[in-house]
């Protein structure tokens, strides 16, 4: 994304149970990663902006990253 993030996804010991896993930005400029989110369920990325989404189907919540702005 930007030409300057990766996206990356974590699975954990419950992900194929939950559906759900971590979610990383990989920064290549400063090669550093940075946690997010343990536990994510969907994530979607354009024009320089990630969201996603925590919770579950009762008590979902969205997310923002602008990367634009780091």
């Amino acid at each position: 994304m930007l030409d300057r993030f990766e996206i990356l996804a974590e699975t954990g010991p419950d992900s194929d149970l939950t559906g759900t896993s971590g979610l990383l930005v990989y920064d290549l400029k400063d090669s550093r990663t940075v946690d997010l989110s343990a536990a994510v369920d969907g994530v979607f990325g354009r024009a320089g902006v990630l969201w996603w989404a925590t919770g579950d189907q009762d008590a979902l919540i969205w997310h923002t990253l602008d990367l634009r702005s780091v």
